[in-house]
């Protein structure tokens, strides 16, 4: 049978200003009792079941319509909005490409570029071994303070230390 002749409220007892909340307890409401399940099977019960089946969903469309039209009328309320944002996504893509192009760029100028000499290399500095040197001046500095290192046992049991330790950098460092 068909609802489009019937009202979809009256045949689930509501009124048309009803909420979306007291309109899904009648129909709760109805289904529960004249659901098939319920009453044995019976053709009557079916054919209601059915009908409010019906009305409850073409409320629910009706409604929903209703919410969707409402939505889109901001976003038509703006014409130039598609122009805009076609511009907006093509200015993102364009940027994109350019950073990718000058990120390829970079790469190959890193690639391309030698090494720079050390400052070692140009002379500014050297490495010569700077411990050793220490070492040798404080030997020195230790045999200036104590006179004859060779006679004192300290003395020269510390010149010995710092003349082996001296050996060893030294042999490292060739």
């Amino acid at each position: 049978m068909s609802t489009q002749g019937h009202d979809p409220y009256r045949i689930l007892g509501v009124s048309p200003g009803v909420s979306d909340g007291e309109l899904r307890t009648a129909y709760r409401h109805l289904v529960q009792i004249h659901h098939p399940d319920h009453n044995n099977n019976s053709v009557e019960s079916t054919r209601r079941f059915e009908e409010i089946e019906r009305a409850y969903a073409e409320i629910r469309g009706q409604r929903e319509r209703l919410l969707v039209g409402d939505r889109e009328a901001p976003a038509s309320a703006d014409p130039d909005l598609d122009v805009r944002l076609g511009d907006l996504e093509r200015q993102v893509r364009d940027a994109h490409a350019s950073r990718e192009r000058a990120k390829r760029a970079a790469r190959e100028a890193a690639a391309e570029t030698t090494s720079r000499p050390s400052d070692e290399e140009l002379g500014y500095v050297t490495t010569d071994d700077s411990l050793g040197k220490i070492l040798a001046d404080a030997r020195a500095e230790l045999a200036d303070r104590l006179g004859e290192t060779d006679q004192h046992p300290v003395g020269k049991r510390v010149s010995d230390l710092l003349d082996e330790l001296a050996a060893k950098l030294g042999d490292k460092s060739r």
